[in-house]
């Protein structure tokens, strides 16, 4: 929520710019694994829905910067265990600021683009701390535009959190729920949207 009041917030402030695109998003996100400290197990996380909001600003011509939030409801889960049993629920967000470069192809523009922002990762286990880590992100996809101001958004993104290797993560009075594996981890999400430009 706090995310998407600084977007707001941002709104005024590039309102003079050459443009405005403001585009609600909704994707599937998969991937994420840790470690379990006490077992040393595989733990990970489910895929599900992810939902944001992305603020893009146009800069030099088909270039854009954009702001953009993201948030995913989705379960830890010890895949060591046959069903694997929920650890916690855990709501993931992220805000990223992207530069993104398209190509003009009529109706039609390609895009590519990459950011860096922080990644919140808020476990539903009263007691438990939250972790805000380093992020960063690379995807790409395309745009239709039907008409001046509006258009269509396919992209496929990959969304990398950095962390000490080793480290332990989501913290409470009774210990930590994992350990991270490797130097942090990557999802992976394919996502629709809409776009309305001022």
């Amino acid at each position: 929520m706090r995310a998407v009041l600084l977007l707001g917030c941002l709104l005024p402030a590039a309102a003079g710019a050459a443009g405005l695109e403001l585009s609600p998003v909704v994707g599937w996100r998969a991937g994420g694994g840790f470690d379990a400290p006490a077992t040393g197990g595989p733990v990970e996380l489910d895929e599900a829905r992810a939902t944001g909001l992305v603020l893009g600003v146009d800069q030099l011509r088909w270039q854009q910067i954009e702001i953009a939030y993201s948030r995913q409801p989705t379960s830890l889960r010890d895949t060591a265990l046959s069903p694997p049993p929920v650890i916690t629920r855990l709501t993931i967000e992220t805000l990223h600021v992207r530069g993104v470069q398209q190509w003009d192809h009529g109706a039609w523009r390609p895009f590519l683009g990459a950011g860096v922002g922080l990644v919140h990762l808020r476990p539903g286990l009263a007691g438990v701390n939250a972790t805000t880590r380093p992020s960063l992100s690379l995807g790409g996809g395309i745009k239709w535009f039907p008409g001046r101001h509006l258009d269509l958004r396919l992209e496929a993104r990959a969304l990398a959190a950095l962390l000490d290797s080793g480290a332990a993560i989501l913290c409470g009075p009774d210990g930590c729920l994992v350990e991270v594996r490797g130097e942090g981890f990557v999802q992976w999400e394919v996502g629709v949207g809409i776009s309305v430009r001022f």
